[in-house]
């Protein structure tokens, strides 16, 4: 991804809720039948191409607009952050060997250009992280959670967000997204949870989703519908890290001692390719794929050849 993206849209979240998650007690009561999901979809997440390549306003990243990225994969230190962001910290204590020792998952819900629906919501199912751990070769799903989020420009910059129009059906949510791209999108979010991130091998990420009617006394108008899905997770310093910590401020490298410039945002694990949301239920994901586009360093993953033999939960 080219600079301009890394400067905006891993990352702003600025209304986490936080603490050592824990399990809810039932899962999806609506959810996608045993299957949808498979090792091989996960693979393609990360390895294809946007099934629609997203338009570019105010800066979305070319990196972004095309396929998915592995970024600080399994090593959550500031030394395997890209050195555009930590060559621009204000404060370079995130920047050392040190391990950052907290997690959080999210997804972006946004239209594309030939978006004309205005009476069609996104389904979306709980987020789910599943995390590998290096002493012991399993998965662990470390929480299964209904999605908080907000509406935020599509550059994710700054704190213009906006409460969307939202409706919760049992343990999942029904958004109705932003209709066109230069009216942003939705950014959802689990929580931060801290974690013993030394023992990460690979991470996962995933959300279930469909269209669904918004108004039932209005025209079904899903056959017009394109919203893309990516998911992704980012690494906290630790949990009692905000986006907006001095320790976290950046500055700009035209014009850096006006403070005034300064600006915030996480490097992130990585993030999938975009996909699009239909009527029926799909499943978007995001894994650290040693396969995947590499965005500081290779290998900072999982084999495709071992995830097929050791696949997270699925479904």
């Amino acid at each position: 991804m080219l600079h301009r993206f890394k400067k905006t849209a891993i990352a702003l979240v600025s209304a986490l809720a936080v603490g050592m998650a824990a399990l809810p007690a039932q899962a999806d009561q609506d959810a996608p039948p045993a299957g949808t999901n498979t090792v091989e979809t996960l693979i393609e997440d990360m390895t294809l191409e946007n099934e629609v390549v997203l338009g570019n306003p105010n800066g979305t990243s070319p990196g972004r607009q095309y396929r998915g990225v592995n970024s600080m994969g399994n090593d959550p230190r500031g030394t395997n952050t890209p050195g555009y962001w930590r060559d621009v910290l204000v404060d370079p204590d995130y920047g050392d060997a040190d391990l950052w020792t907290a997690i959080s998952p999210w997804m972006f819900i946004e239209p594309t250009d030939d978006n004309n629906a205005v009476n069609t919501r996104v389904h979306i199912g709980q987020i789910r992280l599943n995390i590998l751990r290096k002493s012991t070769n399993r998965w662990h799903t470390v929480q299964i959670q209904t999605l908080d989020g907000a509406l935020y420009p599509v550059h994710l910059m700054g704190n213009q967000v906006e409460v969307p129009s939202l409706r919760r059906v049992g343990n999942a949510i029904e958004v109705l997204p932003p209709s066109k791209s230069e009216g942003g999108l939705y950014h959802g979010w689990g929580q931060l949870v801290g974690y013993p991130t030394w023992d990460i091998k690979a991470v996962h990420v995933k959300v279930d989703a469909k269209l669904v009617v918004g108004e039932a006394s209005l025209p079904d108008d899903r056959d017009q519908a394109q919203y893309l899905i990516q998911v992704g997770a980012d690494y906290y310093p630790n949990k009692d890290a905000r986006v907006g910590d001095a320790k976290l401020q950046l500055f700009d490298p035209e014009d850096p001692t006006n403070k005034e410039s300064y600006y915030s945002y996480l490097p992130g694990v990585g993030l999938s390719r975009a996909k699009l949301v239909t009527n029926e239920w799909r499943t978007f994901n995001f894994v650290t794929l040693n396969e995947a586009k590499a965005e500081v360093a290779p290998n900072k993953g999982i084999d495709a050849a071992e995830l097929r033999k050791n696949p997270p939960p699925l479904n």
